[in-house]
Parts: structure tokens; sequence; C-alpha cells
């Protein structure tokens, strides 16, 4: 009833005590769709974006595409539900240095492990990274926090979802795979850029069409981080203020980054590692910086 690939939610587990099967299992998609746009709308009002604004950066992250296109296996979606969360969890406690937000941090780590596997436990490594070097870039002072953030709450996830983690590991060690590397090919190297069809889905195909995607053994690139087109059109103005030095956030280094290593993966054989199922994790980002776009916009026409 549920393959090794799909982890164990702690949500599912909950509701299997009071459900019967099929309900619950159903349920816990709702649910974990539910937790995703709160857990965006908190990120967004702590960063003080506007209350409508945080609602609709909020439903696109909810509702974008990779979260259609990446039902299977059932642990994208689901450990993709801690993200935001995450990410509040770890921006407090570099604001405020409580320990508080260690332990919260922890506690939503390791729910993500829980509901993922080997491949999505990669994906919470590289947000890390982001999240670190987004924070550095902006403040030196703040690198150090950032650090000590996303190390302890991953040590101590990891130890939280030890039930789930170690039988994976073992699995993961006693199986033969051989290296992916050896099937990418050059023309592969545009996997990256032809992802950004996503831009105008319904023109360039999606991923029940023909699309660029399909030359380079992709299905659905235009899809991946498709946000809305007017969401992936205002992330695009709110990723211009990055080199504006006076504009530049933590936040939008860290969404920034995440958007640039999802295009360096898909574009290099780190795609046979990752595969373009990392775009779930870029979509947080991309709601965050077409919130931030709209805020530009707002404040230039207030200006007028």
């Amino acid at each position: 009833s549920e393959a090794h690939i799909s982890g164990t939610d702690p949500i599912r587990l909950v509701l299997y005590e009071f459900l019967p099967f099929v309900p619950a299992y159903n349920a816990t998609k709702l649910l974990d769709s539910f937790l995703l746009g709160l857990g965006t709308f908190l990120l967004l009002r702590h960063f003080r974006h506007r209350v409508w604004l945080s609602i609709a950066g909020a439903l696109c992250v909810q509702f974008a595409g990779g979260h259609t296109l990446f039902q299977t296996p059932l642990c994208v979606s689901a450990c993709a539900t801690w993200y935001p969360w995450i990410w509040l969890a770890w921006s407090q406690f570099v604001r405020h240095r409580h320990r508080a937000w260690l332990v919260a941090a922890g506690v939503f780590c390791a729910c993500c492990i829980a509901a993922g596997n080997q491949q999505t436990h990669a994906f919470l490594a590289l947000f890390g990274v982001c999240f670190v070097i987004g924070h550095w870039l902006v403040a030196s002072r703040d690198g150090q926090p950032a650090i000590s953030a996303v190390i302890i709450s991953g040590v101590l996830g990891a130890l939280l979802a030890a039930p789930v983690l170690v039988p994976q590991i073992e699995l993961y060690l006693l199986c033969q795979r051989a290296p992916a590397f050896a099937d990418f090919t050059k023309i592969q190297l545009l996997t990256g850029p032809a992802s950004l069809a996503g831009f105008f889905p319904w023109a360039l195909g999606t991923f029940r069409t023909i699309d660029l995607s399909k030359l380079f053994g992709q299905g659905g690139l235009g899809f991946c981080i498709f946000i809305g087109c007017a969401g992936l059109i205002l992330a695009t103005v709110g990723a211009a203020r990055v080199f504006n030095r006076s504009g530049r956030t933590a936040e939008s280094c860290t969404a920034v980054l995440l958007l640039a290593a999802y295009l360096v993966i898909c574009s290099t054989p780190l795609v046979a590692i990752f595969y373009t199922r990392v775009a779930i994790l870029v979509t947080v980002g991309l709601g965050l910086l077409a919130v931030a776009g709209a805020e530009v916009l707002l404040q230039q026409s207030a200006t007028i």
C-alpha cells in the first residue's frame, strides 16, 4: 500500500488512527496542500508583506505547476509542505536568536525528512546551503547564526525522524545503482534554459503537450516552476532587486540562489541526482519573489 520511496508522511500516520485507509490517504493530500499555503502565507507576513499580497503569493505557491506535475512519488509534494515552515523558523532564529525557533525548525525538518526519501533529503540540504549563502551575502554577521540554524535543526530533525531515515540509509547502501551520468548528452546542457518556457506554458506547451523539454529527455519543464504567468513576471521584477544593493534582502537572495541552483542542476549531470523534481523547492522562492516584485510596482506607482 505504500512503497519505500514514499517515506512515512506523519500527517497520514495520524489520520490512519481516525479514518479508513482510502479517506485518510486522500485527505492527506488536501492537508498537505493547505499547510503549504498556510506556511507560505505566514512566511510572507513574517517578511512584512501586505496581507492581500501574502494571500496571493501563498496561493501561487500552493497551486504551482510542480505540485500538479509531481504527484508521484508522493514524497515530493509531501516533503514540500514543510519548506516554508522551515524557512520561517530559520529566519526567526537568525533575527531573534531564540532557541525555541531552533527546536521548531528541528521538528519541521523531522516532518520533512519523515515525509520524503533519499532524493528529497538532498533538496533540504540544498535549501540550507542557499539559506546560509543568502544571509551571508546581505549581512556577514548573520552568516554564523544561519549556519547554526541549519546544522542544529538538521541534526535534530534527523534524530527525530531516525525510525524512517535509518532504514532509508540502509536501503540506499544495499541497492546497486549504475551511474546515471553516462546517459547525459551535450544537448541536455540546454535543459535549464528550456525550463524557462514556464513563463507562457500554454504557448510553448504544458506537461501534457509538446514543448522544448521533450528534446532533452525531460517532461514538462515549462510547467515545473509555473506559478502563473503574472506570478513569474512579477518574480522577475522581484529578482532584479537582488542586483540593487539598497533593495537586497536575505530572503530575496535565498530565493534567487534557489532558482540559480535549479537552472544549474537542470543544465548539468547533476540532474541525474536531483531530477527536475527539485523545482518543487524553487516555487517557494518564486512566490516570495513575485510578492516582492508586486511590492516594488506598488511603491513606484505611489510615487508617480
